[in-house]
């Protein structure tokens, strides 16, 4: 009927792929700002329904902050009173020279400054006068102090899923993690893979109209091997390029997008020939 209408296919299958793209933003902000947070709802009172307790306070700790240039290791986290006990912090200048190892009985999170204010602290600094080296200790320097702003979340006892926040709280994590100096690449791939996953609505719609009236004959059957067979190639080729994302084979982006734009590429050319 669609065919001897004497539309256009293209003309007739633009308000489709419109609000096939719609549905696909759509599906995205629903999964961000529904399922995910709802879901940790749920969990949350599962766990306090069980009277399961969730410390988050860490034990033997080392967080890489500044990238590289200071490096923070502690003994204990204490997240109530945001305190770090037995704290031990190396300075690094851009070179990644030794700069200064400060050692401290305990370090308070000073909110209003923005930054740890230590106790009983005492820096080691390496001297060097020309013809030997010499390690001379004494106060914290002035211009040490002000760099101490790793948040306290960083020390936290947690494992974040990327999956399982929704994307804000996942850009946050993978800041930490650049920060810091961390592999991230795994994290940013299933991040972008948040945004980019939601497009197969739009694919499932712009393949299906591409391949409309590719048979006269058990239509039925034929669209739904087709459906079958693009869904295991979709998942497939996803699988292959987040493992190469994750291992820096390609960038996290291409890695979580290139299936999209592979099949996006698929469905345009199949519907330049399909018959109209």
């Amino acid at each position: 009927a669609i065919f001897a209408s004497g539309i256009s296919l293209r003309k007739f299958a633009f308000p489709l792929l419109v609000f096939a793209f719609l549905l696909s933003v759509g599906l995205f902000l629903f999964d961000d700002k529904v399922v995910v947070p709802t879901y940790a709802r749920k969990v949350a009172e599962q766990d306090s329904a069980l009277n399961k307790e969730k410390s988050e306070n860490n034990d033997k700790i080392v967080v890489i902050g500044e990238n590289g240039n200071i490096v923070y290791k502690a003994e204990f986290y204490d997240d109530k009173a945001q305190k770090l006990v037995g704290i031990i912090v190396v300075v690094r200048n851009e070179d990644k020279s030794l700069r200064a190892v400060i050692r401290a009985d305990n370090a308070s999170w000073n909110a209003e400054a923005g930054h740890w204010v230590l106790s009983n602290g005492v820096q080691y600094s390496l001297s060097d006068d020309g013809e030997s080296r010499s390690i001379s200790t004494g106060g914290i320097g002035s211009d040490i102090i002000p760099r101490l702003v790793e948040p306290p979340q960083t020390f936290r006892k947690n494992v974040v899923s990327v999956e399982g926040v929704n994307s804000a709280d996942a850009r946050v994590y993978i800041e930490h993690l650049q920060r810091a100096g961390l592999p991230f690449a795994e994290a940013q791939s299933l991040y972008y893979k948040k945004f980019a996953f939601p497009f197969i609505v739009f694919i499932v719609v712009f393949l299906s109209i591409g391949l409309s009236g590719k048979s006269r004959k058990n239509v039925m059957l034929i669209s739904l091997g087709s459906c079958i067979g693009a869904s295991v190639l979709f998942y497939v080729i996803q699988m292959v390029t987040m493992l190469m994302a994750k291992f820096g084979a390609i960038t996290p982006l291409m890695g979580a997008w290139f299936p999209v734009f592979l099949f996006v590429a698929i469905s345009a050319v199949v519907l330049k020939y399909a018959r109209t």
